[in-house]
């Protein structure tokens, strides 16, 4: 598991956010399979809706507020 703070990294461009978040999960985990035969696969994903891309939410209450506006 990578100990990378995915908050660090911003950007408003869905794609390119997964794939710096990604690479930066990688980067984080390579100490760790380093000297090994390893196959190191990370990946990220995001939430982009009405033309934001949307964080994780930090609660319930958040959590359905996004579902509420996918709905309306």
């Amino acid at each position: 598991t990578s100990n990378f703070d995915e908050k660090s990294i911003r950007h408003n461009v869905p794609d390119r956010l997964v794939k710096a978040i990604s690479f930066s999960k990688a980067n984080d985990l390579m100490p760790k399979v380093r000297g090994r035969e390893a196959l190191l696969i990370t990946a990220d994903q995001v939430a982009y809706f009405g033309g934001e891309v949307l964080e994780k939410p930090a609660n319930e209450e958040q959590a359905r507020s996004f579902l509420r506006a996918y709905r309306d």
